[in-house]
């Protein structure tokens, strides 16, 4: 590239090539910048939980006398329901069904639309 000649072409008008490449590297640091924000609040959000869940184990073990083997055992039931302990409490997938007919339920009905029996949800944290 000659010493006139950097980012134009022999006409005067601007190398678009370069302009492309120039823009596309803007935008990748602009990912990676919102990107480092997203792992930064996610991880404050994770040692808030953590606190709030330590305050809470606290407060049952003080009150009602519960044990950290207690907690170890509750939690290794938790991890072992989608049939894997592997430190992940995934729910099991697939639609829901009738306690009372056994069919599919509707995600938008609060009782059974074969059987009309009311449906009532067992799982507090589901996901």
């Amino acid at each position: 590239m000659g010493l006139f000649n950097r980012g134009f072409d022999f006409t005067g008008a601007p190398n678009i090539d370069e302009i492309v490449e120039k823009n596309k590297a803007y935008d990748a640091e602009e990912a990676s910048r919102e990107a480092v924000l997203q792992v930064k609040l996610l991880v404050s959000e994770v040692e808030r939980l953590y606190m709030i869940t330590e305050a809470m184990w606290m407060v049952m073990k003080k009150k009602w006398g519960y044990t950290d083997k207690q907690l170890e055992s509750l939690i290794q039931k938790i991890d072992a329901r989608d049939g894997k302990l592997d430190g992940k409490a995934k729910q099991k997938s697939g639609p829901a069904t009738c306690g009372q007919c056994k069919r599919v339920l509707s995600k938008n009905r609060p009782v059974c639309i074969y059987c009309g029996t009311k449906q009532v949800s067992e799982e507090v944290f589901k996901k």
